[in-house]
Parts: C-alpha cells; structure tokens; sequence
C-alpha cells in the first residue's frame, strides 16, 4: 500500500482514496469500525449546527488552556509574575473584594511589618559615651550589608504579618453562593456580609492608628536622643 498524498478526515474515513479503499475489505478490520464510526459523528454532529457550535466551543476552551505549551519562557515568566505578584493584584476588579479593602490590607501588614522589627530595634549604639562595638565599619558599603540581626528580625516581623491578611481577608471577602436562596434568607446573608465588612474595617483602622502612633513615637523619641 502507498500514500499518494495528504487525506483529509472525510477521505480518509469515506475510503474515497484508492489505496485507503482497497484496504477497506474486511468487515472485522479495525479500519471499518472506524469508517462507521466515524460517518455516525458525521450524521449526528456536523449535520447539526447546534451540535457543532457546541463542540467548537468546547475544543476551543481545552485550546486556550494549553496555548502556554507554545509561549516561550520569557513569555511565561512575565505572565506569572503579572499574575501572581502583589502589585497588580491590586488594581485588578475582583467582585469577593473591592480594591479599598485590598489596599488597607496590604498597609496592615506593611505597618504590623515595621511596629514589629521598632520593637526589635536595639539602642545600644545611641548612649553616650557610644559602646566600643559601635564603632564606624571599615568600609562605608558594609553597614548595608545583611547580618543575624537584620535576617531574624525579618523573618520574625513576616511571621507577624501573616495572621493579620488571614483576619482581614476572611471579613471583607464575600463569597457567592450556589444555592437558591429565599428572600429573607438573601437579607440576612448581606447583613452578615455588612457586619463582617464593618468589624474588618474597624481592626484594620485601629490597628493602622495604633502603629501610626507607635512609629511616631519611636522615630521622635530616638531622633531626639541621637541628636
């Protein structure tokens, strides 16, 4: 058997090429259940143009979930980092969560950051006379560089943060719901959707007020000393 050329899916099932059709002499053969498989789709499916919206439809959306299969990687790189960084998830319109709520989010964890490496703040080197070990370094780019210090006091000033988002999050965020509900039942989920929205609202008020306050106290006190 040779092939003579390119065959399309309708050649190819309806035999209507010669080396295809002269194959297609055995009632058994695998190709003949194919051959009647496939003109009973052609009957139901592209006689109907229901049935092939349908499947146009669907083929398209399993196409479009793997068209990364074909990016290159600098492609991908920028698509996931577009997507899953902070920044542009702030801007983005998402309906569980307005961006107000997102905003005063992310500065509850940036203040809750900062009150927690204050309290960590050691003023050793702010007495006068100032200690030996609090002398200049050798090289002016040395004070920039990472020590114990500064990694544990990160590490813990993140581990503080992550209740806070949790809290804030599981407040403001307004999940829908499926179900079919009653109109009495519709208003009691936004009262509760209203309730939790105000206590979020309130905690992360006071805890940005109390952190303002913190900060503002510890850089006046601590200026004035090293002056």
């Amino acid at each position: 058997m040779s092939w003579t050329g390119a065959l399309t899916i309708g050649e190819f099932a309806d035999g209507r090429h010669g080396s295809v059709g002269s194959c297609a002499t055995n009632p058994g053969d695998p190709f003949e259940k194919y051959q009647a498989a496939y003109r009973k789709w052609e009957r139901h499916a592209i006689g109907s143009r229901a049935l092939t919206s349908t499947l146009q439809s669907s083929s398209n959306e399993v196409a479009s979930k793997l068209t990364y299969q074909f990016m290159s990687n600098t492609r991908i790189m920028t698509t996931l980092a577009l997507r899953e960084h902070t920044v542009p998830k702030l801007f983005k319109r998402i309906a569980p969560i307005t961006r107000c709520e997102r905003y005063v989010t992310l500065l509850c964890v940036l203040q809750i950051a900062f009150a927690v490496q204050s309290v960590l703040f050691r003023a050793d080197c702010l007495m006068v006379p100032k200690p030996a070990v609090c002398g200049p370094p050798a090289n002016w780019w040395e004070k920039y560089l990472p020590t114990w210090s500064t990694l544990f006091a990160t590490a813990v000033g993140a581990a503080f943060t992550i209740p806070g988002p949790l809290v804030l999050l599981t407040l403001f965020k307004k999940m829908p719901i499926q179900e079919m509900m009653t109109d009495r039942e519709k208003a009691l989920q936004r009262n509760i959707w209203r309730c939790k929205q105000c206590l979020g609202w309130v905690i992360a008020l006071c805890v940005d007020a109390f952190v303002c306050v913190w900060l503002i106290m510890f850089a006046g006190y601590f200026g004035m000393t090293s002056s």
